[in-house]
């Protein structure tokens, strides 16, 4: 849970910012992300803990410090990865474009 708290709270305040949180739809699409996380890493450990046991922890050491310069990135920046893509997509378009 303190996983979740503190590298996914760039996710949850996007999610809160652009969902209706007034309707019972919105608390709900927040918290099926919260049990989608939490499902998810539970899932991939256990999977690794099945594969090997010796492998679990410097896998957990550097999914924390991808976490860590996810968080840094969206922190110092402002980007979420669908910002990132649209402005790519942007650029792209318009230096390939035929009005000129």
């Amino acid at each position: 849970m303190l996983n979740v708290l503190l590298y996914h709270v760039p996710l949850f305040s996007f999610a809160a910012a652009n969902l209706d949180l007034s309707s019972v739809t919105g608390d709900l699409t927040l918290a099926t992300l919260l049990v989608a996380l939490l499902t998810q890493i539970v899932l991939l450990l256990c999977l690794l803990a099945l594969l090997s046991t010796r492998l679990l922890k410097p896998f957990c050491m550097l999914i924390a410090m991808g976490n860590a310069v996810a968080v840094y990135f969206v922190a110092t920046y402002h980007v979420m990865h669908s910002d990132a893509y649209r402005d790519e997509y942007d650029i792209f378009s318009e230096t390939f474009s035929n009005k000129r």
